[in-house]
Parts: structure tokens; sequence; C-alpha cells
């Protein structure tokens, strides 16, 4: 900002006691960093209450002509456009906070928490009829503005009586009919998604009001996992992104799987899952008493903390996706004519399995949405059509385990089973969640007796679903689990954890 000369009040406030001493502000209409809007013929500046008011008419009305529009936005880049055009990584943002029940099926918590400080993302029950049959699912993301571009769009949608608009991640070179920027860097940070079940609340992913955070027992150790740092800073240990700091002195250095850069020459490698395991002991500060515990983030780990280390008693097992078909073929007498109608039946299922074994990095989700026909083939697609099923009971799907690891081929083919029968879509998709939610209590129920814990801990990311999760609470009713309380129960507390490992 040294290069930029401060009007006559910018001067003065300036020179003047407070925050703003000696420090240039940029947030001035007058002699601050203008703000363009550029489309394929044309560039205007807004520098000014007025120039900046028809700019955000001029991009309002632009969006209500069915135009994208990608804004810099304090938060990072956006790319909006009308509803009409959302698809499976798009959130709704709601504009008009007074329309926002007209158009969503919200508790009180819910609505308390979309519009409050922080501004999260929530995974929400639909009630507009036309949204709904536009996106074939009954629920969405959505989240309230919580930038100033955002809310100045949105007030300018107002007026043309748009009540919401649809809006995903993006970076500078994505693509869109308009384009409002300015010539400051950003320090973008992930939206939080919170989850919200009844009086239960927790952070599911991202790492906004997370990081940077100052706190827990202070231990000489650093952290590292992924692009986030944990180290001792005064009494307490400190979490932030690694790209904020240079060097630092410490005994030892705890990073995560996968890390291919030397740091220390004391140096110890962790795995995610008991990472973010031993972060929920943390919170909680629950050092030197057992638990047993689960992570779900793609697959199903169970752990257990014998008050000094971390043991993984029921090691994750990658889902291969290369022979899905002969595995399931000899998976047990007549499992070879299960695959045969399959393929009779439903060849187009069939034809999408066999492309599957030719993938890399398949995910068991991946599978499962495959074989249950749905677009989206991911966990959330299979989330989305759980939330469908508006019964009070599922199906038993198999989800035993084999050789002490869990079974894909079972869990595979009970759900193909199903499917030849002609069971609903919504119906098998929340019986798979709740046979999870039945085979986790299962095993961890039989740990915690065996090993006499006293707690028992859930993290990952795939527990902030409410079908699962619904189970999860009915089941462990007589001994309420212990989760993350100030940071996500993903991967991103594996930071926290990676300290006391």
């Amino acid at each position: 900002m040294k290069f930029v000369v401060p009007c006559t009040s910018c001067k003065e406030e300036m020179q003047s006691a407070g925050l703003r001493e000696s420090h240039h502000i940029n947030s001035c209409q007058e002699c601050g960093v203008p703000v363009r809007l550029v489309n394929k013929s044309s560039e205007r500046y807004a520098n000014d209450a007025g120039s900046f008011r028809t700019m955000f008419e001029v991009a309002a009305k632009a969006l209500n002509d069915d135009k994208k529009l990608l804004i810099k936005t304090t938060m990072g880049y956006r790319l909006f456009y009308k509803a009409d055009t959302m698809h499976d990584d798009s959130v709704l943002m709601m504009i008009n906070a007074a329309k926002i029940t007209d158009h969503l099926s919200l508790i009180t918590e819910e609505f308390n928490a979309l519009l409050g400080i922080e501004r999260p993302i929530l995974h929400v029950t639909l009630k507009n009829e036309a949204l709904k049959e536009k996106l074939g699912r009954n629920t969405a993301y959505v989240k309230y503005p919580d930038d100033g571009f955002c809310i100045l769009l949105g007030a300018e949608l107002q007026k043309l009586g748009v009540d919401f608009i649809a809006y995903e991640d993006a970076d500078a070179a994505c693509e869109a009919d308009m384009l409002m920027d300015y010539d400051l860097e950003i320090n973008p940070q992930k939206d939080m998604r919170v989850f919200l079940n009844k009086d239960v609340s927790f952070i599911a992913q991202g790492e906004r009001v997370s990081f940077p955070s100052h706190n827990l027992k202070k231990r000489n150790v650093l952290s590292i996992a992924d692009e986030y740092i944990g180290f001792a800073k005064e009494n307490q240990m400190f979490f932030d992104k690694m790209q904020h700091f240079d060097s630092l002195h410490v005994e030892q250095v705890n990073v995560i799987e996968g890390t291919e850069e030397v740091y220390h020459p004391n140096q110890h490698i962790f795995m995610p899952e008991e990472a973010s395991f031993m972060s929920v002991i943390a919170e909680h500060e629950v050092f030197g008493e057992k638990c047993v515990g689960a992570y779900f983030d793609e697959e199903p780990s169970f752990l257990y903390y014998d008050g000094k280390n971390v043991l993984r008693v029921v090691p994750p097992k990658a889902f291969d996706g290369k022979n899905i078909i002969e595995d399931i073929k000899n998976l047990r007498e007549g499992s070879d004519r299960l695959v045969a109608n399959l393929e009779k039946n439903m060849p187009r299922i069939y034809k999408k399995l066999l492309h599957l074994q030719k993938k890399k990095d398949v995910k068991l989700f991946e599978a499962v949405a495959i074989l249950l026909g749905i677009e989206d083939e991911t966990m959330r697609g299979v989330v989305n059509e759980a939330m469908k099923f508006v019964g009070k009971g599922g199906i038993q799907i198999d989800t035993h385990v084999s050789d002490n690891r869990f079974d894909h081929a079972a869990f595979l083919s009970s759900i193909i089973s199903y499917q030849l029968a002609d069971v609903s879509t919504s119906i098998l998709a929340y019986s798979i969640f709740e046979s999870f939610g039945d085979y986790f209590n299962d095993i961890l129920q039989e740990l915690k007796s065996k090993t006499k814990a006293q707690h028992i801990v859930l993290c990952g990311t795939h527990f902030s679903n409410q079908s699962l999760f619904s189970r999860m609470q009915r089941n462990l009713k007589m001994s309420p689990p212990l989760m993350n309380m100030n940071y996500p129960i993903g991967k991103e507390s594996a930071v926290v954890g990676g300290v006391y490992l």
C-alpha cells in the first residue's frame, strides 16, 4: 500500500491514536484500491459510492440474465450463477434472510447457525419444491453471505426478486462471463461446514474459525500434517498454516504419512487416523485414560489408546477395485450367479464396474454409488440419496469383517442382491449407513469390553452424515462418544493430534 497516496481524511486517521495509527487503510473509496468489473467487451472501475452501486447493479442483472460471474472475494474466488444450473459441487447462498424458511426446512439451531457470525455451510432439507425437482434431491449445502462483496451482490439481487443464488469455489483461471477483481493479495481459508443433529453440533470439515488457534497442553514437538503445523508457543500449542512461518526450534518433529521432506534428525511418521483420534483425546484432556474409537474417512478404522500410545487394532483396508468383480464371484457358493444376473439385468451398472476396475485410486463409495445407479459417484451422492428416505428403518447390509478387516466384496455383494431384488435406491442408501452404524457399535462395544476402556471416540468426516450419526447416537446412548469440539472431525485435526503421538 506504500505506493498509494492517501487522501486528506486518511492522512488524518493515520496520525490519530488507535488501530489505524501509522497504517494506511485500504477500505477508503476515495484513495483505496479500485475494484474492476470486466467482461468480453468492456471494463469498468469502482472507487466511490455511486460507481460501486452501479457495478453491483450490473453484476446482479447479468446473473439474473443467466450469466456467470467470477468474484474475487476476501474468502477466495467464487463463481456465481443461477440455482437452475446447480451441480454436485454447488452451494446455495441464501441472500434474503426473511425468506430463508420459505425455501428451507430448518430447525431453530440450523437457522441460528446459518446466520451466526461464523457463517458456516450446512447440509439441510429443502422446502422449495421447484428446487427439489431441478436438483433431483431434497437436500442442499447452503450458507448465508459472509463477505462484503457477497452482501452487496445479494442486496442488488433482492431488488430483482431473487432470494438465493448458487456458487462454487473457484480460482482466477475459472471461465466466466464477467469478472470482479482488484489488485490486492488475499489469504482465503477453506470454508467451515457444520453438522447439527438435535443437541449435537460439531465442525465436519474446513479450516475457518479453527485455524489459527492457541490452546491445549504444551509439548516441545513440531507436528506437520499437509499444509498445517503445530508447535509450542509460550505455555500452549499454536496451530496454523505452515506458509506463515519461517524456522522453529523443537526437540522432535512428527509428520503425517506421505511426507517426503526431512525436517529434523528426530522425525517420526504418524497415520492420519491415529492423529485425528489423538486430537479428540487432547481436546477433552483424557490423557492417561483408556479409550477406544473409530475413524471413518472412506475406510473404517478402529483404534485403542492405552493411556500412553495409540494402536490401530483394526487398521483400514484400502479398497482395491482392480479385481472387484472376480472377488464378488469367488466370495461364496452361488456368488458367480449373482454377478451373471447383474450383467444380464443391469448391463449399464455392470459396464461401469468393468470400467472401474481400470481406474486408479478408486474409493469404496464410488463403487457403492455405481451399484446404486447414482450420478454423483461419491460418498456425497450416496448421502444425498439416503436423505430421501423418510421411513423408520431399513434393511440389513453385510458389514462383517474377514481376517480382522472390513470385507469389501461381501459388502458390495449384499448391495447387488438388494438391487436385483428391486429394493428402492433411497431405502438401500439409508440402510447402508444404518448397517454401518450397527457395525461400528458392535466392534466398539466389543473393544471397550475387552480393554476396559473408559471412553469411546468418533472421528473422521464420514460421521458428519445424518443417517449414520443418528444410528450411532441411538446405539451409543448409554456411553455418548467423545468428538472434536474446536477442530474439524476430519483430516484437518491430524495436525493437532500429531503433537501428542
